[in-house]
């Protein structure tokens, strides 16, 4: 009896020891958790952001939860993800690492948490295909994306010229007032050729180029873009959209003066269309995803360890 109570005590004190040893992650649910490290990432995302210690704990909180929510839906419908995704996930990874390791080093980020927040990002996307996709349980109907694919994108041709030049001493610096209304009155004159029909977008943009001493030996591509995109002012997307299909405008934006012609993107131009599908049908559904985390979220019960 003795010899069995001893053994029943080294037992519970090995059991106590292991319990002791366990560890702690910030949130986690049933099998699944968010690491210390990933937890970093997300404080810092959202850091920019916050207004105060408390909105930014609340941020990163939710930030957490859609994580964890997010593997309790796929493991609900049943699905996992797919080598694309998976594919998509490990590209995004190395390219972040490559660029920040030092500093998610130096913050207790490891290229494995790295990986972990770019899997959340993946598995938003396959909830988006297995729900709305084409062969999703509601799928969106192809023209209703190609009707918001022509709401959000603008399509355009342009000749572009710089308003600015390197001076004597190696300086970028602005074009003079009389260089600027020379090019403005040139870049005028070309819309208006277009406009008028004596002369294409393309036999301009190489009349312009060789008065530069630059041989252009390929028409000018249609280019796509939508509002708040980096590459132009916050002004262009209004300016583009404002010009009738087909027609011609001179448009200054940034340091840069353009010569725009305004293109028709059809909805049944299917290169186009569907080199953006995914951010179409992401503009178009990605919210209703966001929408079943939070309701799924409201029915786990999420253990928090701060």
């Amino acid at each position: 009896m003795k010899k069995t109570a001893a053994l029943l005590t080294v037992l519970m004190l090995i059991l106590s020891f292991a319990a002791c040893g366990k560890k702690v992650y910030p949130y986690s649910f049933g099998e699944h958790v968010v690491t210390e490290g990933l937890y970093n990432y997300y404080r810092v995302s959202e850091a920019a952001s916050a207004g105060d210690e408390a909105e930014l704990s609340s941020a990163v909180k939710q930030r957490c939860s859609e994580y964890l929510a997010a593997i309790a839906l796929m493991e609900k419908e049943k699905i996992t993800l797919s080598s694309e995704f998976k594919r998509l996930a490990a590209e995004n990874t190395e390219n972040l690492w490559g660029l920040f390791s030092d500093y998610y080093n130096s913050i207790g980020v490891t290229k494995q948490d790295i990986t972990r927040s770019q899997e959340h990002e993946s598995r938003l996307l396959q909830l988006l295909d297995h729900f709305y996709g084409a062969e999703g349980k509601s799928p969106v109907k192809e023209m209703d994306l190609k009707e918001r694919f022509v709401d959000m994108y603008v399509g355009f041709k342009a000749i572009e010229g710089s308003l600015t030049k390197i001076n004597d001493k190696g300086e970028t610096v602005s074009l003079t007032e009389n260089e600027i209304k020379e090019k403005e009155e040139l870049f005028s004159s070309m819309a208006k050729s277009i406009n008028e029909g004596t002369a294409t977008i393309d036999e301009l943009n190489a009349e312009y180029n060789d008065s530069l001493g630059i041989i252009v030996t390929s028409p000018l591509s249609v280019l796509l873009t939508k509002e708040g995109d980096p590459m132009y002012e916050d002004d262009f997307f209004d300016t583009v959209n404002g010009i009738s299909h087909g027609k011609a405008k001179a448009v200054k934006s940034g340091d840069s003066i353009y010569v725009i012609e305004r293109q028709t993107i059809a909805t049944d131009d299917e290169d186009a269309f569907m080199t953006y599908r995914s951010e179409v049908l992401q503009d178009m559904r990605m919210g209703k995803i966001e929408k079943k985390l939070k309701s799924l979220i409201s029915e786990m019960t999420i253990e928090e360890n701060l």
